[in-house]
């Protein structure tokens, strides 16, 4: 299964992003506290990262 970071403050859209993924058959993991996402990053180690740029 195909594991995706999603680093994005908006958090409506991370909610959709999720849901929709979810659907598709992703795991997804999303970013809460922006200070941590390296760690984060290293612990989950995803296939993809969707980014707000």
């Amino acid at each position: 299964m195909f594991k995706i970071f999603v680093v994005e403050d908006d958090k409506q859209l991370v909610t959709l992003l999720e849901e929709h993924l979810h659907k598709f058959g992703f795991n997804t993991q999303s970013v809460n506290h922006f200070d941590s996402v390296l760690y984060q990053f290293e612990q989950y180690s995803p296939h993809l990262v969707l980014l707000d740029v």
